[in-house]
């Protein structure tokens, strides 16, 4: 009977762990997942032109190989606007205006050999008054884990009209852009994939939205570690103090 009860007793255990992991899933599925919040994660590619005009042509040669499916498309004409000054209406790339007109957009599904655009996509879970993180990687760096924070856009506009794709628009008054050739803040040090938090990787998907506990624990990095001029890290305070708002806002009052 003994040896009987071990065995009872242990496949309780088993099954009581299991139980936690579960919980724990759960519990990181709401914290790094969740999509109320409206924060996004944006996955760039490299731009070194600042994320303020087209890329190099050498770095063009580079993505047109590693970087995203628009490099790698027909549809991609950027190189015409290589010495010259360049807007999104243009039709270059969203890194190509990214901290010069604040905007960033979901893009579209294109027949990579005809360049055909087949269908926009959308970000159906973007919220004005939140942020979106942009992230690269440099091209000599191409492990995931040395993934770095470009800039947080403050996103005060959201267009979705019927038949385009999501754009969003960001307010520079109350965006921050980080130095990453002096500071480079690691993504994977403040997010984790929600199922998998040992795993650095964030495969496809242009997005990933994350929570304002991330955004907060990125912010309150860039104050801590003092990486922006004064006027930056007043900002930074400023939003630090309205996503804390955000969170309390949140928390249901004591009965």
């Amino acid at each position: 009977m003994g040896w009987q009860q071990d065995k009872i007793a242990q496949k309780r255990e088993n099954l009581l762990n299991d139980y936690k992991e579960l919980v724990k899933d759960i519990h990181l599925l709401r914290e790094q997942g969740k999509k109320e919040d409206g924060n996004l994660a944006i996955k760039c590619n490299w731009n070194d032109s600042d994320y303020k005009a087209v890329c190099s042509d050498k770095l063009y040669q580079f993505n047109k190989k590693h970087g995203g499916l628009w490099c790698k498309s027909l549809a991609c004409k950027c190189r015409k606007y290589a010495n010259i000054e360049v807007t999104l209406d243009d039709n270059p790339c969203y890194e190509s205006v990214a901290l010069k007109e604040w905007r960033f957009g979901a893009g579209w599904d294109h027949n990579i050999k005809t360049g055909v655009a087949l269908r926009p996509r959308h970000i159906k879970n973007i919220r004005d008054g939140r942020l979106a993180i942009l992230s690269s990687v440099l091209p000599h760096h191409t492990e995931e884990s040395e993934r770095f924070i470009i800039a947080l856009i403050f996103i005060n506009k959201i267009c979705d009209d019927p038949g385009k794709e999501t754009i969003f628009f960001g307010d520079p008054e109350k965006s921050i852009k980080i130095d990453y050739q002096k500071h480079k803040l690691r993504f994977w040090d403040y997010y984790e994939n929600p199922r998998k938090p040992k795993e650095v990787i964030w495969a496809s998907g242009l997005y990933r939205y994350i929570t304002n506990r991330c955004v907060l624990k990125m912010l309150r990095d860039i104050v801590n570690k003092q990486v922006l001029p004064k006027n930056d890290l007043e900002k930074a305070e400023i939003l630090i103090d309205y996503l804390d708002r955000l969170e309390k806002d949140k928390t249901p009052s004591p009965e």
